[in-house]
């Protein structure tokens, strides 16, 4: 008889990621965060050319005709809400879903833990993740260990020599081409096809393995096209106020300072849907309740998303994301 009825999370695993969930809404209610629940299924959907989302066609409210709607990538746009209608500490576990992800550390369907928090830098936050992987992560083994702070150019300057930001996308392109010849795609070799192509492709191959030799690393000041709901720097136009933390190599959370004019956000969706329809992807329709909530007056505030699968993987010291939820897509 198949086993495909059991989960692939033993038993003795699920047990210690509930103590593990737990420990996490202590954490947070400690730390005078509180817990708020948002819609999975909504009309808008984050638009982002690297996220793409389950779609469903549905009447809602007996109406006649269809409409669209999203299973989120992220409960981000109504937590914003909440923050422009008057919360100030809100933080939440629910489940996210993104298409064409599945493998050792992706399942289409996952746990994510996000929160924002009025006021909050990104140094703050930095340290508030830290706290918490401090709290979860093998307390006895992190405490003689420190979480490296390293901006996303200095990586690339530590590792490659190179000034990043001072390149233009032919010459970041001529970088790969004589540095990672074997990385680049036959269909793109001598083709350029961005500066971000060519940058993600050196993230991947040269950085991710240093950032897997360390134990933690914080990762910010992303470029400014990399931003995604970040603001830029005020120091540096040329980067965002986001962060990523790394740990032995996982990545395990995004971080912003968020961005809070609304014109800005309608410039970045609009090129970001003209990414996905040049990528064959669907455009996604504008976030105009998120729109609305900003033009209302989103205060000042920081967020973070974090993978809670990935976390609980490293907490209990298992090499896969199916070691740690019940039942993955596979068993679905």
């Amino acid at each position: 008889m198949s086993d495909a009825y059991l989960p692939t999370a033993e038993i003795a695993a699920l047990k210690a990621r509930a103590a593990l969930t737990a420990r996490v809404r202590s954490f947070f209610e400690q730390h005078d965060y509180w817990e708020v629940e948002t819609p999975l299924l909504c009309r808008e959907s984050v638009i982002d050319a690297h996220l793409d989302p389950f779609e469903l066609i549905l009447s809602a409210n007996n109406a006649t005709t269809s409409e669209r709607f999203f299973l989120q990538t992220s409960p981000e746009f109504c937590m914003k809400r909440l923050l422009a209608a008057g919360a100030d500490r809100i933080y939440q576990i629910t489940r996210a879903f993104r298409k064409d992800e599945a493998g050792d550390r992706h399942n289409p369907e996952f746990s994510i833990l996000e929160w924002y928090a009025l006021d909050d830098d990104l140094v703050s936050q930095m340290s508030f993740v830290e706290a918490l992987c401090r709290e979860l992560l093998h307390p006895d083994g992190l405490r003689a260990k420190s979480f490296l702070r390293v901006t996303w150019a200095d990586a690339f300057e530590n590792v490659l020599g190179i000034q990043i930001l001072e390149l233009d996308a032919a010459e970041l392109m001529e970088f790969c081409l004589q540095t990672i010849p074997d990385a680049v795609p036959s269909e793109h070799a001598g083709i350029d096809e961005g500066w971000d192509f060519w940058a993600q492709l050196l993230l991947c191959e040269r950085i991710e393995p240093w950032l897997a030799e360390q134990h933690a690393v914080f990762l910010y000041n992303y470029p400014a096209s990399q931003a995604a709901l970040a603001r830029l720097s005020p120091e540096d136009p040329r980067v965002a106020e986001r962060f990523e933390l790394y740990v032995g190599g996982l990545e395990i959370c995004n971080g912003y300072r968020e961005l809070l004019d609304a014109s800005v956000l309608r410039e970045r969706n609009a090129l970001e849907n003209a990414i996905r329809v040049r990528q064959g992807l669907s455009d996604l329709p504008e976030t105009r309740h998120l729109l609305a909530a900003m033009e209302a007056g989103l205060p000042d505030c920081s967020g973070v998303a974090l993978g809670l699968d990935r976390l609980i993987m490293l907490a209990l010291k298992r090499d896969t994301i199916d070691q740690v939820i019940s039942f993955p897509i596979d068993r679905v």
